[in-house]
């Protein structure tokens, strides 16, 4: 899930030219997320879209989906796309930076190979 959008408009900020878009399950999140990325943002299930054109992914989900989402994601995305994941990170993974936040807010920052 993307939640409210901050991070998608935070990754769009860093890397301008990647197509960032997000995912949300949730209504209200979705409605914020929808307006604040304009139009980049899908109201469904993570697990039913294709990410492969993806250059960036971000997460915020619990920690308990990242072994079926680790799985997708490796299924997926091609080498080169940054995946951002809000909180926790996913086992096995490389950590390219580690992001805390004077909120105690941790972003965990991949590159797929």
């Amino acid at each position: 899930g993307c939640g409210d959008g901050r991070f998608l408009v935070a990754s769009k900020n860093r890397y301008p030219k990647c197509n960032v878009y997000g995912i949300e399950l949730s209504l209200l999140p979705y409605i914020i997320s929808k307006l604040r990325v304009k139009g980049k943002v899908i109201f469904g299930n993570l697990f039913k879209q294709d990410l492969s054109n993806a250059d960036v992914v971000f997460v915020f989900l619990m920690k308990r989906i990242y072994p079926k989402l680790k799985d997708k994601l490796e299924k997926e995305l091609k080498q080169g796309t940054r995946v951002i994941v809000s909180t926790w990170g996913i086992d096995g993974w490389e950590v390219e930076k580690k992001i805390s936040s004077k909120n105690n807010v941790v972003v965990y920052l991949y590159k797929m190979k």
